[in-house]
């Protein structure tokens, strides 16, 4: 019986079943954000799809949008890993962060 519950804890016991939610539960928090995100900026991410690397410069001429607007919604999808910015010199480029290209398909349909 005292191995049976040995089994069932880890570490200081804490039940892995108890770790094994919050886990899942913090993936599905973050994928939720990240197809809210992709759905929310869906031109934008739509126009990295096709065309990349780009710069801030290229993209206001593709969406027409105010640097504000474009800034704002690069910073969030960087924060949600779905971006990469590189910088070099003095440019800085964006790219889409090729371990989501099946989840940023599937959202938008693609």
């Amino acid at each position: 019986m005292a191995k049976e519950r040995q089994n069932d804890q880890i570490g200081g016991g804490i039940a892995q079943n108890k770790i094994s939610k919050v886990v899942f539960y913090s993936d599905y928090t973050i994928a939720k954000k990240r197809v809210s995100a992709i759905r929310l900026y869906e031109e934008l991410v739509q126009l990295l799809v096709f065309r990349q690397p780009l710069s801030t410069k290229e993209i206001r001429s593709e969406l027409y949008s105010p640097k504000d607007n474009l800034l704002r919604a690069l910073k969030s999808l960087v924060q949600l890993d779905l971006v990469r910015k590189i910088s070099f010199e003095t440019h800085t480029l964006y790219v889409l962060n090729g371990e989501y290209n099946s989840l940023i398909k599937t959202t938008l349909g693609l």
